[in-house]
Formats: structure tokens, sequence, C-alpha cells
């Protein structure tokens, strides 16, 4: 997991949220993300979707929407 850099808008603690939960009949589920700032309420602009697959032999990840907000929050230049 990556780690946070500050909120480039007043410096406050930025954190993930998973704003949802699906789940299918075929072993999909999946995850909506954003990071936000807990300070100034500041957070991205889209929201990124995580895909996992459980079968006989797990989870598996097929797209990691949590790395991906936090490698565009940590891009955004800090104050």
């Amino acid at each position: 997991m990556a780690e946070l850099k500050p909120c480039p808008f007043c410096g406050g603690k930025a954190v993930v949220k998973t704003s949802s939960n699906s789940v299918d009949h075929f072993g999909m589920f999946s995850q909506l993300h954003s990071v936000c700032c807990s300070k100034c309420g500041a957070t991205t602009a889209k929201t990124y979707k995580s895909e996992f697959r459980r079968d006989a032999d797990g989870f598996h990840v097929i797209c990691d929407g949590y790395e991906e907000a936090a490698t565009d929050w940590n891009r955004r230049p800090a104050l």
C-alpha cells in the first residue's frame, strides 16, 4: 500500500475512503475508492475501482483502484 502524502492545500492527513462494495454471483466483487483530506475535505476528482475474483484458489486482484487513487493523490504538488 502506498503511503499518502499530506493534503496539497492545507497539509492535513489524507485517507482513502471506500464508498461502495458490490458482489455478483460469478465470484467477482468490486470497491470504489477516493482519497480525501481529513482536515479540509479536499478529494480526488474521480473514484477508482478495484476488482477482485474469488475462486477455489482464493482472491485474485483484477485491478487495484486503491493504489491508483493513492498514486494520483501523491502526484499532486504538496504545500
